[in-house]
């Protein structure tokens, strides 16, 4: 089974520079989809433009998204490379977050697991992983945490 990662935001960006940045960051290669790691991870990233992605974006507490991005974990061997591979992701998406500023959400599924509003990521205090994942730690030194949902 795989972990989806969604992220929505109101960034005034290209798909291309949603790549470029994610494919830095997770050493990744581009596909006829966006972009591949190995067999453990998959990005595709899209401009906002089908009525049905605004109102999934709204959903997800996004006023106006204008980009969204699929960032899926797949099958991992272990549970220390599944904890890595979800700490990558989060490493990406805040460093997203860090070039484009806007408002943002990334969940987990649909489960809120931080959200970036008034130039500040905040995380969702009741997303388990924070607490379960020990390679997030720095992550959650560094935000304030509430729950969001």
């Amino acid at each position: 089974m795989a972990d989806e990662y969604w992220l929505y935001s109101a960034a005034e960006v290209t798909r291309e520079q949603v790549l470029a940045l994610l494919a830095a960051a997770f050493d990744a290669e581009y596909t006829d989809f966006g972009l591949g790691r190995g067999e453990s991870l998959a990005v595709t990233a899209w401009i906002v433009d089908d009525p049905e992605e605004v109102e999934s974006g709204q959903d997800a507490g996004i006023a106006e998204p204008k980009v969204g991005a699929l960032l899926r974990l797949r099958s991992v061997d272990t549970v220390e490379t599944a904890d890595r591979e979800t700490r990558e992701i989060i490493n990406a998406v805040l460093a997203l977050l860090r070039a484009y500023p806007a408002d943002a959400v990334l969940q987990l599924d649909t489960a809120t697991v931080l959200r970036h509003a008034d130039g500040q990521v905040v995380l969702n205090s009741d997303w388990p992983g924070w607490a379960q994942i020990p390679t997030l730690s720095a992550v959650v030194a560094d935000h304030p945490a509430r729950p969001l949902d």
